[in-house]
């Protein structure tokens, strides 16, 4: 006589009836999100890029206004967006990374090179957390990495 398996996951298997269409839809997404936003996760960095050299160019002139208003603009949307849809999907440590670079752009931090420092550990924080699939409650481990690499 075969010996049965007992389910030791807490997440609910394919076959269970208790398992709605939407679910299976839902956890298809979440498992597909980081391809899903691959295309604007380069965006962001690709503005990023831009703002830093801008900002460099600018410093060497000793210009006032250091990167484009609308490339501000831009980097603030599209971190608004993930701040948004990260948490709905599944990602809520990339949520809260993105609120942070959120925060900064209104408190003026591409003003000053600490300010500078602390949005690109948290754009490579965001980054690491969707590439890495950092989904859910996260481990301590790697909470600490992500901490540690986007905190001032």
């Amino acid at each position: 006589m075969a010996k049965k398996s007992r389910r030791t996951s807490k997440e609910p298997q394919r076959n269970d009836p208790a398992i709605t269409p939407a679910d299976a839809l839902d956890a298809a997404l979440r498992e597909q999100y980081p391809e899903l936003v691959s295309d604007d996760l380069a965006r962001l960095a690709a503005c990023w890029s831009i703002i830093q050299t801008e900002t460099a160019r600018a410093e060497g002139r000793q210009e006032a206004q250091p990167s484009s208003q609308a490339e501000c603009e831009r980097l603030y949307r599209m971190s608004h967006d993930f701040k948004g849809h990260a948490g709905s999907y599944g990602y809520p440590l990339a949520s809260v990374i993105a609120e942070s670079i959120c925060q900064l752009l209104k408190e003026g931090a591409l003003a000053t090179s600490a300010g500078r420092i602390a949005l690109d550990r948290r754009i490579k924080g965001l980054q690491f957390v969707i590439k890495e699939r950092v989904s859910g409650d996260a481990d301590e481990t790697t909470k600490n990495i992500v901490a540690a690499l986007y905190m001032n």
